[in-house]
């Protein structure tokens, strides 16, 4: 069953408790109508990413979260975990939902456990640019 670390919650609430915020799908545009029943291809990450940045109100909200979601992901290799689970059952589910409408429904059900880490990260600094390698474990 899901919770949610306390400290992604105090993230979230400077975001939820913005009353100067003007929705941004309030708009005109927001009309248009999306297929919402199109299933998408996520990561770990952005499944993260796509389910709390709905916190985010205004175009300056979005931005501002979705720093500090990255910033979270970096720090929280748990957290990390747990979401790869999340995008791999998503992934290996028979739906045609979104990621956050299925996560909705089934996230009180669904049992990630811990993988054991099969990839070695490598960073790199160029000038402003972080380079991330990522190599896959052979050894079985």
């Amino acid at each position: 069953m899901y919770q949610m670390p306390p400290e992604l919650n105090v993230i979230l609430q400077k975001y939820i408790l913005n009353p100067r915020s003007v929705s941004i799908y309030n708009t005109r545009n927001s009309n248009k109508k999306k297929d919402p029943e199109k299933k998408s291809v996520v990561n770990g990450f952005t499944a993260f990413r796509i389910y709390y940045s709905k916190f985010g109100r205004t175009y300056k909200d979005q931005e501002n979260l979705s720093k500090e979601l990255a910033n979270f992901w970096n720090k929280n290799n748990t957290v990390q975990d747990i979401w790869h689970g999340y995008s791999e059952e998503y992934k290996a589910c028979d739906t045609k939902l979104s990621f956050v409408k299925w996560f909705e429904t089934f996230k009180s059900t669904i049992q990630v456990e811990k993988a054991p880490n099969q990839h070695l990260k490598h960073k790199s600094k160029i000038s402003h640019l972080i380079v991330e390698d990522i190599y896959e474990s052979t050894s079985e």
